[in-house]
């Protein structure tokens, strides 16, 4: 690049001389700098900006930039000013003039002579005239006078009276130009006289014909004849004004004018007398609007009263009135449910069910007519509460002990609770109550049970409402069950004969038994040789009584204890009781002598019956008891005596007939012997033995 080929002296050179270039273009640009724009100081002012819309620029004199223009921006003459589309600027001459450059125009204030010239290159300039203006249109200029004269003048050259007149003298001539009066414009209706209202439901509505040319429609209201000073002034592009916004009660006159697009009053309507009266709605109190009321049910979830709603409103006036309610389910009130008339200032709603709903009250008032105003609507929103739990019932007897069995039941008692029609009580051996082991019911405040089964168990109460309703439980109660310990019943001795001297003896049975614990699943019985039951032997029983084997003569040592169902101890063992074995080793067995077996004995009528019986002396006998009976069985005795001789003679009469007959030995320390055998003998007494039948093999004594 030629940069290289630069010293540099030579590129301060080059980039001082480069940046005076672009100084100047932009002062040729923008000469604010030199030519600052709100210097007027050496400039004749005419007047200033009031009003800018939009896009309005303005040129100073001798300036060359076109800048925006802004409120009360000074004029000066010789200064330029331009208006975009849909933009305008209003203008304030010192002479108290005002004009108003409408949109797309250029217009330069210059003087010709000693008079303000307007040259208008291009659009349009509006304004009223009360003297004299210079116009300079189409390279012609133009005298306007007029005398407060509302005027249209277009670059074109035409000028258009709005109000008043002008005259225009040129180069060409003079001429005067008067505005054409505005039409009539007709009412569709004519507004009513009196009109009610609310500020809420019907608007003001006015109407009037459309005007041919018509851009635009003004409406004005006042309560001076003249329309000095106006309640409204609206305009509208339709032939006709819908609003809600009132004035004050009162009497007011209307009337409309109709604008063309250059602003011209083309139609006016005729002036009509109109009166507003303002009708108070009356103003709802309670509910409040968007609340929620709660009502009570009890545990089984019904109202404890109906849902009904009480509906209080006020009004200004004094005296009393009717008013009509309504009630509806939806805010436009097309499912009105409940409504009435009432003249005080509160009503009570009918049932109603959970949901929302909208309330109103309206004034009937027959000058209004249907229009009198009805209440702003409230919502209001009616639910009932959560069902309450009933209460726990307070425990009575939080911790109970039974020792059973006993006559007394175990009882639990509680508090009543309002609203319960009956009472669960539940039993459980878990603190949790994971495992329900009794479930009841009862109408009563206590409950009883005859017995429980041993150990620590755990109980509780709920209240219940008729309709199955379950409250909350009560705290947790302790029942402890403990079991007395079983009492024996007394075992009589088992006293067994041995068979021979040396018999050792047979294992025995022995029934045994004790009190019936009745709370118990089984008992456990312990049977020993040693009183500290080192070497004991077991019986399981579920009755109060059972039979033990005794495998020996001597003395036992016995016991017992109640179990639970899972077999482990619920009571502590009974006394120890004693149970005696005694085997009798017996004397030798007598053996008879006589009379022989079967043997007849025949007596004389005058004789005594007596009769010699002898057997084999025993060893170590004390003594002898012989028996004599009818049968052989010795069911039917007829004597019995103890001897201590190996004989005796019995002289005692004995029946005739067959008599059996034995002997038993008896010694020291209650020994005896088995029976001996048992010998038949016949006796006949006082007739011929050939009556009888005497068995063979038999002698006489």
């Amino acid at each position: 690049m030629f940069w290289r080929h630069f010293n540099s002296t030579d590129k301060k050179i080059f980039a001082a001389a480069l940046a005076a270039v672009f100084a100047m273009l932009y002062l040729l640009y923008d000469d604010s700098l030199i030519l600052p724009g709100d210097n007027g100081s050496n400039l004749n002012s005419i007047g200033k900006i009031s009003i800018t819309s939009n896009d309005v620029r303005r040129k100073v004199s001798r300036q060359f930039v076109w800048r925006s223009a802004k409120s009360s921006d000074k004029v000066h003459l010789g200064d330029s000013l331009f208006t975009g589309k849909d933009s305008s600027a209003e203008i304030k001459l010192d002479d108290g003039r005002q004009l108003t450059v409408q949109e797309n125009s250029l217009i330069v204030f210059n003087n010709v002579g000693n008079q303000l010239n307007l040259d208008l290159r291009f659009g349009q300039l509006n304004g009223t005239i009360d003297g004299c203006l210079k116009v300079n249109v189409q390279g012609e200029s133009v005298d306007i006078c007029g005398d407060k004269s509302k005027l249209e003048i277009k670059s074109d050259g035409s000028v258009n009276v709005q109000e008043g007149s002008a005259k225009l003298s040129s180069a060409k001539g003079s001429k005067e130009i008067k505005a054409e009066p505005p039409k009539e414009l007709a009412w569709t209706p004519v507004p009513k006289p009196t009109h009610f209202h609310t500020h809420q439901e019907r608007p003001l509505i006015l109407s009037w014909q459309s005007f041919p040319g018509a851009l635009k429609y003004r409406t004005r209201l006042s309560k001076e004849k003249d329309f000095q000073s106006l309640a409204m002034d609206t305009t509208s592009k339709r032939n006709g004004l819908q609003t809600r916004r009132y004035p004050e009660s009162g009497e007011y006159f209307v009337q409309v004018e109709a604008e063309n697009e250059h602003k011209q009053v083309i139609a006016i309507s005729s002036i009509e007398k109109i009166s507003f009266v303002k009708l108070e709605a009356p103003e709802i109190i309670a509910p409040a609007d968007k609340t929620t009321l709660t009502f009570k049910v009890n545990a089984d979830g019904e109202l404890i009263k109906p849902i009904q709603v009480d509906v209080q409103w006020k009004t200004l006036k004094e005296t009393a009135s009717q008013y009509k309610v309504e009630v509806s389910s939806t805010a436009d009130f097309t499912d009105v449910i409940a409504q009435t008339e009432v003249a005080d200032l509160h009503w009570t709603t009918p049932s109603l069910a959970v949901g929302t709903y909208f309330v109103h009250v309206q004034e009937i008032n027959e000058a209004a007519g249907k229009e009198n105003p009805w209440s702003l609507p409230v919502e209001f929103t009616v639910d009932t509460d959560r069902p309450a739990k009933l209460p726990a019932p307070k425990l009575l007897t939080k911790e109970i002990e039974y020792l059973g069995p006993s006559e007394q039941p175990i009882t639990m008692e509680w508090s009543p609770v309002s609203e319960a029609k009956n009472y669960v009580v539940e039993i459980s051996s878990k603190e949790d109550f994971s495992q329900i082991e009794v479930s009841t019911e009862t109408d009563k405040t206590q409950w009883s049970l005859p017995s429980y089964h041993p150990g620590r168990s755990f109980f509780r109460v709920h209240a219940k409402t008729a309709k199955g309703t379950l409250g909350q439980f009560s705290d947790t109660g302790d029942l402890t069950v403990k079991v007395k310990r079983p009492v024996l019943l007394p075992v009589e001795p088992t006293v067994i004969f041995g068979k021979t001297p040396e018999d050792p003896g047979d294992p025995q049975e022995v029934n045994v038994g004790w009190s019936d614990l009745q709370i118990v699943d089984s008992y456990l019985l312990e049977i020993s040789e040693q009183k500290d039951f080192t070497d004991k032997v077991e019986v399981l029983s579920k009755a109060v009584e059972t039979k033990v084997t005794l495998p020996k003569p001597g003395q036992f040592f016995w016991r017992v204890k109640g179990l639970g169902t899972d077999g482990k101890p619920v009571t502590r063992f009974s006394d120890v009781g004693q149970m005696d074995y005694i085997l009798k080793v017996p004397l030798a067995q007598p053996i008879l002598i006589e009379p022989d077996h079967q043997t007849t004995l025949f007596f004389q009528g005058n004789m005594n019956p007596y009769i010699w019986v002898s057997w084999k002396p025993v060893r170590q006998a004390t003594g002898y008891l012989l028996e004599v009976a009818t049968d052989e069985e010795f069911n039917q005795k007829v004597f019995s005596t103890t001897v201590s001789e190996a004989r005796y003679l019995i002289k005692t009469k004995m029946p005739q007939g067959p008599l059996f007959w034995r002997v038993q030995a008896q010694g020291e320390d209650s020994k005896i012997s088995h029976w001996s055998d048992t010998r038949q003998m016949i006796v006949w007494t006082g007739s011929s033995p050939s009556r009888h039948r005497v068995p063979a093999n038999k002698g006489s004594h």
